[in-house]
């Protein structure tokens, strides 16, 4: 009801006049003359906030522009993450949006049914926010990492591990060297751990660019569109918002834009039901 009390009208030379307030203004002053006008003035207000408020024509243009909103906000922060990555992943990434783009205009061209095309450009679309998600984590995680291997490093604690053995050195090089074993020995397991998720993180980006490729070469198959899911089970443990660095709030933000639909389609499954194994629910539409 926000939107109808501060509702704006267009007029030539004047720009957008916020007639709702001009109007109250004017009752509250001529209220002063005659108090009949202030109840007067009340009711009308009331009537008129009801009567737009429940407009059609009214929320449409309302709902119309918080989805730009939302849009512009969503587009924000895809550029803010953009922007961490480094030029193979920014073309990875532009590589998987050139297919989802092939996909929706074979759709407009075989000319399939307004549900199947927006169920599967939601689906498409929060298949890219997780190939991007999937990108930037994977920045997080190599960022500021040096060159070291870990054979280099196990091969300094297999030193450090004879010269410990020796007999007659003093005790404060003994010392010092039993704390730099413990710092190699941290460092090799964080260059493990490090190599795991960087291979769970790869086998996730894989299964993403599989997904969408399957979709193309369904789309491409002359009378067939199928439903398509994004429910691609990901691996990786370094998806929460913890893993983002200074763009946690961010990504918690895309999170929720992207979220999936929660409700059901009339008449059989959606996207969220279908198997990510299939990426289809074998509902087909002829062109």
């Amino acid at each position: 009801m926000s939107e109808a009390f501060w509702a704006k009208l267009e007029v030539p030379y004047l720009g957008a006049i916020p007639f709702n307030i001009v109007g109250l203004a004017a009752f509250a002053l001529l209220g002063f003359g005659e108090s009949a006008f202030w109840p007067l003035g009340a009711g009308l207000e009331a009537a008129y906030l009801f009567v737009l408020s429940t407009n059609p024509r009214f929320r449409n243009v309302v709902d119309a522009r918080g989805k730009v909103a939302v849009e512009q906000s969503a587009e924000a922060q895809r550029a803010a993450l953009l922007s961490r990555l480094n030029p193979a992943q920014k073309q990875r990434l532009g590589a998987l949006e050139a297919k989802c783009q092939r996909i929706i205009q074979i759709y407009q061209d075989q000319q399939v049914n307004e549900f199947t095309v927006s169920s599967n450009t939601d689906a498409l679309n929060r298949l890219q926010w997780s190939f991007l998600k999937l990108l930037v984590a994977q920045h997080y995680l190599n960022d500021g990492s040096t060159d070291t291997s870990p054979e280099q490093i196990q091969a300094k604690i297999h030193q450090l591990e004879n010269d410990l053995k020796r007999t007659g050195i003093t005790r404060t090089l003994r010392d010092s060297e039993e704390g730099t074993l413990r710092i190699l020995q941290q460092r090799l397991t964080n260059l493990n751990r490090r190599a795991e998720s960087n291979a769970e993180i790869e086998s996730d980006l894989g299964r993403v660019e599989a997904q969408v490729d399957l979709a193309l070469e369904s789309a491409t198959m002359q009378g067939q569109a199928e439903v398509i899911s994004a429910n691609v089970e990901l691996t990786s443990h370094l998806l929460d918002s913890s893993s983002f660095g200074d763009l946690s709030a961010t990504v918690d933000a895309m999170d929720q834009t992207f979220a999936e639909p929660k409700k059901s389609t009339p008449g059989g499954p959606g996207p969220a039901d279908t198997s990510a194994s299939s990426s289809s629910s074998g509902e087909k539409t002829s062109s």
